[in-house]
């Protein structure tokens, strides 16, 4: 027979909502949402522009560094080629680099050095368009990738 201390154990009542959403997992419920939103967001556009069509620069002075109004051209089997090449590179980054990084300098510290890294690739994403040469232009995408 089962003593009441054991049934008790058994049969306890779920936590409340204050237990549940304390200071850290409510940061870390905010940090994973942000980035799964940007995340996904760069993901869903960036086919969006590499399929857009080139703008043929001409001899006028930029106004704006940070105004593009062209995108790649490339014809969507291109843009499949390209996110094959970055699957397998991210599986093999996944499985062979990140373990011992994360060994060596900790889950927290690749975190935040992504979290700094991520701002930077997104603001660097559109420049291979100014990239004259095609292969060397997706050659410097792929590496954003």
């Amino acid at each position: 027979m089962a003593t009441e201390v054991e049934l008790a154990k058994h049969f306890q009542a779920p936590p409340s909502i204050k237990e549940v959403f304390t200071r850290q997992t409510t940061i870390n419920l905010l940090a994973y949402t942000i980035l799964a939103l940007h995340s996904t967001s760069f993901d869903q556009l960036l086919p969006v522009f590499l399929h857009y069509p080139v703008q043929v620069p001409d001899q006028s002075p930029t106004r704006n560094l940070f105004k593009f109004s062209g995108g790649f051209g490339l014809a969507s089997g291109r843009i499949g080629t390209l996110f094959t090449l970055f699957g397998i590179s991210s599986g093999l980054v996944q499985f062979l680099i990140y373990p011992p990084v994360a060994r060596r300098y900790g889950v927290l510290n690749c975190y935040k050095g992504c979290t700094i890294l991520f701002p930077l690739v997104y603001l660097a994403t559109p420049f291979p368009v100014l990239i004259q040469n095609r292969p060397l232009q997706q050659i410097a995408m792929l590496g954003i990738m």
